[in-house]
């Protein structure tokens, strides 16, 4: 059996925008002061989301207060394409700040429960 490989094209991103020259240096910087991600606190496989649309916001790109740490992980939660796309590329969530941080509270009570005795 072989394994399905999806490789997802960085134009498909941005929308064929072109990125500042200066995004790597904000993305790096972001990403080591918010070091997990805002909806499952993993800090494995983390991407730096704009909560507006950079292919529409394109003046919000370097923006601190337009980013979010969301992770892309293969094994369990992609909440970058789930919580910050709904589950497509091409779309983009206008709550992801509002859905991270509901779906935080939950995931993070789900796994540790609090018993009563």
């Amino acid at each position: 059996m072989s394994e399905k490989i999806i490789l997802v094209d960085v134009k498909l991103k941005t929308k064929g925008s072109k990125r500042s020259p200066k995004w790597e240096s904000v993305r790096k910087k972001f990403l080591q002061a918010n070091p997990t991600c805002a909806c499952c606190g993993s800090k494995k496989k983390v991407e730096v989301h704009h909560k507006q649309p950079f292919h529409t916001n394109p003046e919000l790109e370097l923006e601190p207060e337009n980013l979010i740490t969301l992770c892309e992980s293969k094994s369990t939660l992609n909440c970058h394409i789930i919580i910050g796309h709904g589950g497509n590329y091409r779309d983009a969530n206008p709550d992801v700040e509002k859905d991270a941080q509901h779906f935080y509270i939950l995931l993070t009570q789900w796994q540790t429960p609090k018993f009563e005795g």
